[in-house]
């Protein structure tokens, strides 16, 4: 018999055989559970007998219930409609998991939907769940569920600051959801607390430091075991691929991002994380194409399950949902990589990334607080050897040097929120520009 943890029939860390009579009691088709690093769908390691066995391959789509009931609204394509815009994701669920997916990540605050003051959450301000949104919440997790695709629940997004009102309604909010779960019988979903929790935007929200200190994390956590004690949970750190130990400790399985990291820098972030002997999965990653495609082939190879995040297509307006025709690369990759008999020879994993001309900031990472008037150096990743690095605030250049530096210094002037991007010229005159960072700038 093969002794697992998960989320069971009552929202609870079921520790039993998969063969037991609770099991085959479930009302959901899809259970999934832990297995040591490994994670299994209904008593199966995932992805059986393909590089990828044992991982959950999955996709941000945070976006896929959104609603916004305040002012920037008129951001929207005319006529936006909710319902419809989450029955078109659930209509594309099946080809996405045909493409190797096996987990999804939604989000009861979204994410940055391409403007900015959105008003959108599940929750009251006293942490009470809003029954409108809920019922798209679940409409998603049912479809994933008979897909048999995992469900990421996330609960606060950084950008939803006036939604909940302090300490209490944050515990309340993430209470609530546990029992929502539990009672709805949802064997297909485990909790992500809070989008990157260090992120400076949380400062904004009412008990904020308590919000993105690990001790609050732990806090909700445990709460969320009160709740629901069996319920699979955890938090996710930042775009650097880093993990806190405190944070490492406390949840089931660790969520990173690598959205900042090189993919020269994976092999040594994820053997960090994995000495705390939990399943690493990274539930966003906003590289495309064929970076995207090698982050996929970095992460398997080194025992870590990889996340996609396409901004432009599905989490920005008008949110697109096309299937694997989002990302050729990406998900034809994804669909090798989870093909039984496929293997994952040295220079698969191992692709050329000079070819890919890629170039990310890594540090500062999203939500960072600088100080007007206060010398910030900024440090980048590159796949190649450019001829020239150009640092730019809100699209508007601010340090220049020669290609083999990898640190740029720049001093704000100005109070306020900076996109922060870097762009790097080829010797051939090419160039590419990396994600923005979004940095907050204080007097």
């Amino acid at each position: 018999m093969l002794w697992v943890v998960s989320a069971g029939r009552f929202g609870g860390r079921h520790i039993g055989g998969c063969d037991t009579e609770e099991s085959s009691e479930m009302t959901g088709k899809t259970l999934v559970a832990m297995h040591g690093t490994r994670w299994l769908i209904n008593g199966r390691a995932t992805c059986p007998g393909s590089p990828a066995e044992g991982l959950l391959p999955n996709v941000r789509m945070v976006n896929s219930v959104f609603e916004d009931l305040g002012p920037a609204a008129v951001n929207l394509p005319a006529g936006f409609d909710p319902r419809k815009n989450t029955q078109a994701f659930v209509a594309v669920i099946p080809h996405y998991v045909a493409s190797g997916v096996r987990a999804f990540t939604l989000s009861l605050q979204g994410g940055v939907p391409g403007y900015e003051g959105a008003i959108n959450s599940a929750f009251g301000p006293d942490g009470s769940l809003l029954d409108g949104y809920m019922a798209r919440v679940l409409t998603a997790i049912e479809a994933c569920d008979a897909a048999g695709a995992v469900v990421i629940l996330s609960c606060f997004y950084q950008r939803q600051h006036e939604a909940l009102t302090g300490k209490a309604s944050l515990l309340a909010a993430v209470g609530n959801t546990a029992a929502w779960v539990r009672d709805h019988g949802l064997t297909n979903v485990m909790l992500e607390i809070s989008n990157e929790f260090a992120h400076g935007g949380y400062r904004r929200w009412a008990d904020g430091d308590w919000l993105m200190s690990a001790k609050g994390q732990v806090e909700l956590i445990e709460s969320v075991r009160q709740t629901a004690p069996n319920l699979l949970v955890s938090t996710s750190g930042m775009g650097d691929g880093r993990v806190d130990a405190t944070i490492a400790r406390a949840c089931d399985f660790l969520l990173i991002h690598l959205n900042n990291t090189a993919l020269t820098d994976y092999a040594d972030r994820i053997t960090q994380a994995k000495i705390w002997g939990k399943p690493v999965v990274c539930n966003e990653d906003d590289k495309l194409g064929p970076a995207g495609a090698a982050a996929a082939r970095a992460c398997v190879a080194c025992g870590a399950s990889w996340g996609f995040m396409h901004s432009r297509k599905n989490q920005n307006v008008p949110f697109t949902f096309d299937g694997p025709s989002d990302d050729p690369d990406v998900y034809a990759e994804l669909a090798r990589l989870t093909r039984p008999g496929e293997n994952l020879d040295h220079d698969q994993a191992a692709p050329d990334l000079g070819a890919l001309r890629q170039i990310v900031i890594t540090y500062p990472t999203d939500g960072a607080r600088l100080q007007r008037g206060q010398r910030v150096i900024v440090e980048v990743g590159v796949t190649a050897q450019p001829r020239q690095v150009e640092l730019l605030a809100n699209n508007i250049p601010v340090a220049r040097a020669a290609g083999q530096a990898r640190r740029l210094a720049w001093e704000p002037t100005l109070e306020g929120i900076f996109d922060l991007t870097c762009r790097a010229t080829w010797p051939d005159g090419a160039t590419s520009l990396s994600r923005p960072v979004d940095v907050v700038v204080g007097g």
